[in-house]
């Protein structure tokens, strides 16, 4: 028995389980010293189906935003879009800061997969700092395109209207309250 377990043992733990938990030490350290999750939805909205939210059809001179709140630093590689239940064309996704600075986005790719989560490669990682909140947007450049979004909520999300397909100003003006269907079901990865 070693040192550990031997203390363990001390402190009333039986000894097959003082056993144990000195055995798995490295796993526990391991678990400890993991990279934190980097998975965080538009306005903490986690899909449950691939029909979660309510179908939008894009417009080709809009891009839509979301709130997304970051809890701990992380390295964001990529976003995920939940598609609708028509994919045409291609879709940008993009994210900002609180302040509106563009501050990562992903090439131009071909909407793809109904009613499922497209995950697209950020064109470079993004450090993340976190806690902090984020703004993430989605621009699509064909008209019948369809985008799944967050119907009722509390957080800020909105729309910029007159935009260029591929072109993101920034900075942008985030949005300021809720708005009804135009909080595209983003998440981060």
């Amino acid at each position: 028995m070693s040192a550990t377990a031997q203390n363990l043992t001390g402190l009333g733990f039986p000894p097959a389980l003082a056993d144990r938990i000195d055995n798995n030490r490295d796993g526990i350290n391991s678990v400890n010293n993991a990279a934190p999750v980097t998975s965080y939805f538009s306005l903490n909205y986690v899909p449950q189906t691939g029909s979660s939210g309510t179908s939008v059809t894009a417009s080709v001179t809009t891009e839509y935003l979301a709130e997304v709140f970051i809890p701990v630093n992380a390295t964001i590689t990529g976003l995920a879009l939940l598609n609708g239940g028509t994919a045409a064309g291609n879709v940008t996704l993009t994210l900002y800061d609180t302040a509106g600075n563009l501050l990562a986005q992903t090439a131009s790719t071909a909407q793809s997969g109904t009613n499922v989560l497209q995950s697209i490669p950020l064109t470079a990682p993004y450090a993340a700092a976190g806690p902090a909140r984020y703004f993430v947007g989605a621009s699509f450049n064909n008209a019948t395109a369809t985008f799944l979004s967050v119907t009722l909520g509390v957080g800020k999300c909105g729309t910029l209207t007159g935009q260029t397909y591929g072109t993101f100003p920034s900075p942008i003006t985030a949005p300021t309250a809720f708005a009804a269907n135009a909080a595209p079901i983003i998440g981060t990865y």
